[in-house]
């Protein structure tokens, strides 16, 4: 059996053929576990920018390959050659998705070159990746050609987004809307249909703050897991960019209000659940902010339930795109249905006060959710509906929007 300190020697080695590398990666892999597919050879070649990088400083250049959402494997540079060659083991019996990412590292920065995500069957021995060279950024460039100027700058021009003309990184805030201080009943009478004895109205004040107009998305929060170096969480083959970003935790929201915070200087942090209902019902007293009844044309939801008299429709199947819906009184989207939310509340059966305040984790906590999500029956996506869970779970209908206040 061949050591993988040997194997990378190897592979280092400028005399190699793209035939022996193919001979060493069949007669390692063959020795997998029987419920694995024989690990596949994926030929990447090169993009233009990551070769001329590589070719400046190959020991800055590594690959990263992720096999359906899993940790991804970091191959490090093998110079300046034209392609590399990597195994890597596949479930058997399904289809697989393949995730090939150019990382270049210097320093303490970590810039995402390219990526391109691909599916792989175990009916195929190969899967080429045509990495197409489009660049995301986690901070300034490196100028290898010493005109004063940022090689990610130059190369993005200033039609990126996350690029001004300095070069300079841009964080993509979300947009917020402001929400004036006031009192309201908080929770359900016990008339309101699908209430649970949890939702006991009373009385609470909040002051100013600003909300996220829309739910945290994709695009936004993959910018914070790319700049801290953090895996980027499953989007479950729905897409991304203006989709609410799903498969986070409450420490995952919560740390991305932090982040959010230090690049900013605001105070961001995620939503009361006082905060929460308040916006949600935006001066509304019914179960929810378009009155007695929601329809599908209203909100994302499984409205193949019907609510108190209103029509029924389709089973929703996945979140949209934010902002698909209408806005409620407020200007504030989806706060019925599309993704559930984290609030910075720990749960109280019997609210007990915690509802107005964020609480940090201390013993075994439980955080409210609120809002519902895409999946949800109507009964669960009321104003006064709560859910809760542990601050280390994470699901495919749980997202978070964040909340600018003291």
């Amino acid at each position: 059996m061949i050591k993988s300190g040997t194997f990378l020697k190897l592979l280092r080695c400028r005399a190699i053929t793209p035939v022996l590398i193919t001979t060493l990666i069949t007669a390692l892999t063959a020795c997998g576990s029987e419920n694995k597919q024989p690990s596949p050879a994926l030929q990447l070649p090169l993009p233009d920018p990551v070769r001329q990088i590589a070719n400046l400083d190959s020991t800055a250049l590594s690959l990263e390959v992720s096999v359906n959402g899993n940790a991804p494997r970091v191959f490090s540079s093998q110079g300046s050659t034209d392609s590399w060659r990597v195994s890597i083991d596949v479930p058997a019996s399904r289809t697989n998705t393949i995730k090939v990412t150019w990382i270049e590292r210097f320093e303490q920065q970590r810039l995402v070159l390219a990526e391109q995500s691909s599916t792989l069957t175990t009916s195929q021995t190969a899967e080429i990746f045509d990495v197409n060279g489009s660049y995301l950024t986690t901070g300034s460039g490196f100028d290898y050609d010493s005109d004063g100027i940022s090689n990610l700058a130059e190369r993005l021009g200033t039609t990126n987004p996350l690029i001004a003309d300095s070069g300079q990184f841009i964080i993509n805030e979300p947009e917020t809307v402001n929400v004036v201080a006031g009192c309201y009943t908080m929770g359900s009478p016990a008339t309101e249909a699908g209430r649970t004895a949890q939702e006991i109205q009373h009385e609470v004040c909040v002051g100013n703050y600003q909300i996220g107009k829309y739910e945290v998305t994709f695009e936004q929060y993959d910018q914070f897991a790319t700049a801290t170096n953090r895996l980027r969480p499953d989007d479950f083959s729905w897409g991304r960019g203006a989709l609410p970003v799903t498969d986070v935790n409450w420490y995952d929201a919560t740390d991305y209000a932090a982040w959010l915070a230090t690049q900013t200087g605001k105070k961001y942090r995620l939503l009361t659940e006082a905060e929460w209902e308040y916006a949600a019902r935006a001066g509304t007293t019914t179960p929810f902010s378009t009155g007695n009844t929601i329809t599908e044309a209203q909100a994302n939801y499984n409205a193949r339930v019907s609510y108190n008299g209103g029509a029924a429709g389709l089973q929703s199947m996945q979140s949209v795109a934010v902002g698909s819906y209408p806005a409620n009184a407020w200007g504030i989207h989806d706060m019925h249905g599309n993704q559930a939310e984290w609030t910075c509340s720990t749960f109280a059966v019997l609210y007990d006060g915690g509802e107005l305040t964020c609480n940090p984790v201390e013993g075994n906590p439980t955080y409210s959710i609120r809002g519902g999500s895409w999946s949800s029956p109507p009964n669960t996506i009321r104003s006064a509906s709560r859910q809760r869970d542990t601050p280390d779970r994470s699901y495919f209908y749980v997202g978070f929007r964040i909340a600018i206040g003291d």
